[in-house]
């Protein structure tokens, strides 16, 4: 799944956060909390970033297509704030 369509309906907002609802205890990173990291490293990069390095952005968009395959992102915008879901996909 290409998450570039995503990407650029993202561009505008002021802030954004990614998250999952269930945590580990253990310390090891399931599949889905590597992908909603690698997508708060993305949306940070892109929304807190004075200067825009196209091969930063090339290597995290690479990085959030890479983890989040298998899952369908959500993004919603509140207030000003961009938050997402993670799910598998169908």
């Amino acid at each position: 799944m290409k998450l570039l369509s995503v990407f650029s309906l993202i561009l505008a907002a002021t802030s954004a956060q990614a998250g999952i609802n269930a945590g580990t205890s253990s310390g090891i990173l399931s599949s889905q909390e590597k992908c909603a990291s690698a997508l708060n490293s993305y949306l940070s990069y892109r929304h807190e970033s004075n200067s825009t390095d196209a091969d930063k952005i090339q290597k995290l968009e690479n990085q959030v297509d890479s983890l989040c395959n298998g899952y369908q992102v959500k993004l919603v915008e509140n207030n000003g704030v961009m938050t997402g879901m993670i799910e598998l996909a169908d």
